[in-house]
C-alpha cells in the first residue's frame, strides 16, 4: 500500500497535518480490516500483518518528523530596529478590525520603507452601435493612480487550540492616493503570509 501523504514541515498548517495524520490512520485502519478479514476466512497470511507495521511505523515518523520540524524553527533576523516603523507595526497587529489576536515580538525584517505607485484604468461601455455591419463601442475610461508606502515585519500569533505559536510576515501599507474603497492616510494591513510553526521556548532565541 503506498503512502502519499506528504512529509510534514514547520510551516503546515493544523488543518494539513491534521488531515495528513487522518489519512494515515485510515489507511491503518483498512490495513488492519484485511488482516481481520484473512483470519475470519481462516486465510492467515504474514503479507497484510506487514503491511500493518509498516503503515504503523510511517505514521510514527510522521508524528517524529513534525516534532522536530517544528523544534528547529527560529525566529527570523531584525535587519532595523528603527522606532518608527516598530510603533507603526505594533499599531497595524493590534487594530481589532484585523483579529490578529496575541502576539510575540515584532521584527522589522525590511531596512526602511518604500515608495509605490501604480495605475489602473478601466473601460465602463455605455453606447453600442452597429455602423455599415461593423460593431461599435463608446465609453469612458477611468484611471485610478495608486500611490502608497509600505514595509514588511514578522510577528508571532498564537495558534488556536494550540500551544503552539506561528510566525506571520505582514505588510503594512500607507495609501495617499487610490481607489473609491481604498483606505487613505492610515496604516493598514496590506498582506499576510503565514510562516512557520515555532515553540514558545524558542521564540526569543
Amino acid at each position: 500500500m503506498e503512502n502519499k501523504v506528504q512529509a510534514p514541515t514547520a510551516r503546515t498548517n493544523a488543518v494539513d497535518a491534521a488531515r495528513h495524520r487522518e489519512a494515515l490512520d485510515q489507511m491503518v485502519v483498512v490495513a488492519e480490516s484485511a488482516v481481520h478479514l484473512e483470519r475470519g476466512l481462516n486465510r492467515p497470511s504474514d503479507e497484510p500483518e506487514k503491511i500493518v507495521a509498516d503503515l504503523r511505523e510511517r505514521r510514527a515518523n510522521y508524528d517524529l518528523q513534525r516534532e522536530q520540524a517544528i523544534d528547529a524553527v527560529r525566529m527570523p533576523k531584525s535587519v532595523s530596529t528603527d522606532k518608527k516603523m516598530l510603533a507603526i507595526a505594533k499599531e497595524v497587529v493590534e487594530k481589532p478590525r484585523y483579529e490578529f489576536g496575541a502576539h510575540g515580538p515584532i521584527i522589522l525584517n525590511t531596512a526602511k520603507m518604500t515608495e509605490h505607485a501604480k495605475k489602473e484604468s478601466e473601460i465602463e461601455i455605455d453606447k453600442v452601435d452597429t455602423f455599415g455591419g461593423k460593431l461599435q463601442l463608446s465609453g469612458t475610461q477611468e484611471t485610478t493612480i495608486y500611490k502608497w508606502t509600505e514595509f514588511q515585519f514578522a510577528t508571532v500569533l498564537k495558534e488556536e487550540d494550540s500551544d503552539l505559536w506561528r510566525i506571520y510576515y505582514i505588510k503594512p501599507k500607507f495609501f495617499t492616493s487610490g481607489g473609491s474603497t481604498t483606505p487613505l492616510n492610515e496604516w493598514i494591513s496590506g498582506g499576510v503570509v503565514e510562516g512557520e510553526l515555532i515553540r514558545e521556548e524558542n521564540i526569543s532565541k
